[in-house]
């Protein structure tokens, strides 16, 4: 668990780092790119399935192919709690709102700046710099994931019923029902 835990700051402190040398379209790019991988490896860690159906889910036309379904899905099963997935969810619109702009906007754009404010992981509400706010929330972020991951287990496959045990259950049933 300590060598996990070591590679897991590792990695964080190379994020920040390569984070801190990106534009502000790139940073956020960068950043939202790495949170979505990051929360596929803790899914597939956690869903059951072969490596085959795990790469159909994930897939671009699976159903867990995009970024918003994989942020429902881990909080859904409880993997992430609510504020976790509210603030990816800003993370998510504001690499949209970068993603798609022609002109050549920043984070102290007014639009992106309201939403880094509206982020609720930042380390400090005094926090003025929005670049500042995006790359705090971002790398914490990734830092909870990273830590889930360690700690979380495979779901457990059901048992195969066997075919005469559930013939057998439901005479059982369809007798009770006559008897009523």
């Amino acid at each position: 668990m300590i060598d996990e835990f070591k590679k897991r700051l590792k990695d964080f402190t190379k994020l920040r780092s390569e984070l801190t040398k990106e534009s502000d379209r790139g940073m956020s790019l960068y950043a939202t790119a790495y949170i979505d991988k990051k929360l596929e490896i803790l899914l597939k860690k956690k869903l059951i399935g072969s490596n085959k159906h795990l790469k159909e889910i994930f897939s671009f036309n699976g159903p867990v192919g995009t970024f918003s379904s994989k942020i429902k899905l881990a909080y859904s099963i409880g993997l992430i709690d609510k504020v976790i997935m509210s603030d990816i969810n800003i993370l998510r619109q504001i690499r949209n709102e970068f993603a798609h702009s022609e002109k050549n906007i920043s984070f102290e754009t007014d639009s992106i700046r309201k939403s880094c404010n509206k982020l609720k992981t930042k380390s400090s509400d005094d926090m003025e710099c929005s670049r500042e706010i995006f790359l705090n929330v971002a790398s914490g972020i990734s830092g909870v994931i990273a830590g889930v991951t360690v700690q979380t287990e495979k779901f457990e496959e059901k048992i195969p019923i066997d075919i005469e045990e559930k013939r057998s259950f439901y005479k059982k049933i369809k007798s009770l029902d006559q008897e009523e």
